[in-house]
Order: structure tokens, then sequence, then C-alpha cells
């Protein structure tokens, strides 16, 4: 059992436990400005972070409801020696049933652009029997698979996510904790493109755990 007293915190997956960089993230603050935001960790930078409000509604009968909404958000990546990536992301969440006992679903797309280089899109929804959400691909080429993380360092498996895990080839190539203020693990020996893919996952997959139902 986790202590309520004690701040929830990633257990780090295997394949992450050793060689890998920790790159704690500044994040705004609940209480910041909701304007354009900034997110920064190790060399990267997410700026102009900036978040729509929600669309779409409800119905019910008797004692039956359900409801669909929608909100996006965006940003522009920048890393050393990379094109800056935009990021546009949206939300879709779904609710139905009984009062007390509805169930809510929600998925991410993202689409990530830079001059002069591929589109990258990455997709995330319910976990699957092995805890894969989603995938980032580059057309019809997988550039790492997402899974889901609800261990905590704690100990206990949570119901909530603590993190996501990214992968290729069933390697490791980093994750993101996204509890308190955040914390990338990227796995040393990167080339430039798969670190800028992780990190552009990973603010994703932190403003998406930031962006409540």
């Amino acid at each position: 059992m986790v202590n309520n007293c004690t701040p929830i915190t990633m257990a780090p997956p295997p394949g992450l436990a050793s060689d890998v960089q920790k790159l704690p993230v500044e994040r705004p603050s609940f209480t910041s400005d909701l304007g354009k935001q900034t997110y920064r960790f190790g060399a990267f930078v997410a700026k102009d972070v900036e978040r729509d409000g929600t669309s779409g509604g409800s119905a019910g009968i008797g004692g039956f409801s359900a409801s669909k909404t929608s909100k996006g958000f965006r940003y522009t990546l920048e890393a050393p020696g990379s094109t800056p990536r935009k990021v546009e992301c949206q939300i879709d969440a779904s609710s139905k049933g009984m009062a007390g006992l509805s169930r809510t679903t929600r998925t991410m797309t993202c689409e990530m652009t830079a001059e002069g280089a591929a589109a990258w899109q990455l997709a995330v929804g319910a976990p699957d029997k092995d805890g894969a959400v989603g995938k980032l691909v580059a057309g019809e080429t997988t550039l790492a698979e997402v899974a889901v993380v609800n261990e905590s360092e704690a100990g206990g498996k949570l119901f909530d996510p603590t993190g996501y895990r990214f992968f290729a080839a069933a390697k490791d190539l980093g994750a993101i904790d996204v509890n308190n203020a955040g914390l990338v693990y990227m796995k040393n020996g990167l080339s430039l493109d798969t670190s800028v893919q992780v990190a552009a996952a990973a603010v994703a997959l932190l403003v998406y755990a930031d962006t409540a139902d």
C-alpha cells in the first residue's frame, strides 16, 4: 500500500533502471497564467503551450446519461540541432452510464510537423491487456510504441497512470513520470531524431495528464 503522505512517483521501467538521463521538468503550476506556457527539461523546451476550451455536450434520460467532449492544445518543441516541431493535439472524451456507474473513455491524437521533415502522428487511447496505449508513427513507419505505467516507486500498482514508457523493438527509449513536477527518462545513446521524438511525446502526455476530463 502506498503511504498517502508520500508523494507519488513512477517506478522506472526495468529497461530504464540504468544508463539513462533523468531530466526534471520545469512545469507550469496550476495557478499560473493559463495562456501560453512553457515546459522545460534538459535541452528541450516546449514553448507556447496553449489550451483550447472544451466543446461538446451531454444528454440524459431517466438515470442514464451520455456526454462527448473535445478540447485541443498546441505547442512548439525546440531542441539544439533540430528544426522546431509544431505539435497540435486533440483530446476526446466520452462518458455514458447510470448515475454513479458511468464509464469515461479518453483518447488523444497529435500531429507533429517540422519544416523540411516528415510529419509524426501520436495516438493514445485505452490500454490493452499488455498496457500498450498507442504509437508514434511517421506515415506507415512506427517510431515508438507507448505503454502505460501504473506502478509507484513506493510500491503497489495504482489505478491511474503514474507515467508512460516509450519503446521500439522491445527496447526502452524513455519514459515520462507525470506526477508532481514531472520527470523525463531518456536512454543514453539515442539519436537526435529519436530523442526529439521521445521529448515531443513526453510533453504531449504531460499536458494530457494535466488536462481534466
